[in-house]
């Protein structure tokens, strides 16, 4: 996965970013969709 992340035409910051990630870390949409269920 790094080296794809490597490979992409972003700025330096937001690959460091993308490849601290982990699913412990990032839930995503998670909870505006849970909040879209209320």
């Amino acid at each position: 996965m790094k080296q794809f992340i490597d490979s992409l035409a972003l700025p330096e910051e937001e690959k460091v970013r993308l490849k601290a990630m982990t699913p412990a870390n990032y839930i995503g949409r998670a909870t505006t969709m849970v909040d879209e269920l209320k």
